[in-house]
């Protein structure tokens, strides 16, 4: 049998309740609170993404982001021994041939960058010469 507990609303608690909704009442002062708040979020996050490389910003592309997570994984894994250990017992490869695998890596780990606009793609066959 489940029994509810009801408890009587305090002179506390009444007092806390006009408050609250004599700030929802008044919506100017919540929307300024609101927008305080979203401005100091901003400036965080511009002041992280100043500091840090990986954190990208509004004009990072697709293939920046990936090769930087690609990048942060494999260095995490090559800096971490026990991590080393752990891919070179699961890959049966001793661990300094697995480590310089991920060093290679590192240098285009999800492939070429994608041509910019107004660039023609860079071509990796030979032209046919007759």
């Amino acid at each position: 049998m489940v029994t509810s507990v009801s408890r009587a609303i305090t002179f506390s608690d009444r007092g806390k309740i006009a408050s609250l909704l004599q700030l929802f009442r008044n919506n100017t002062d919540w929307q300024q609170h609101k927008m305080a708040d979203k401005l100091r979020t901003q400036q965080e996050l511009e002041r992280l993404q100043a500091r840090y490389i990986g954190t990208g910003h509004p004009d990072t592309t697709s293939w920046e982001w990936k090769t930087n997570i690609h990048r942060d994984t494999y260095s995490s894994i090559v800096g971490h021994p026990p991590l080393l250990s752990y891919m070179a017992l699961a890959q049966n490869e001793p661990a300094t041939k697995v480590r310089a695998q991920l060093i290679r890596k590192m240098l285009q780990p999800v492939g070429p960058p994608p041509p910019r606009e107004g660039e023609e793609p860079v071509s990796t066959t030979q032209p046919n010469v007759d």
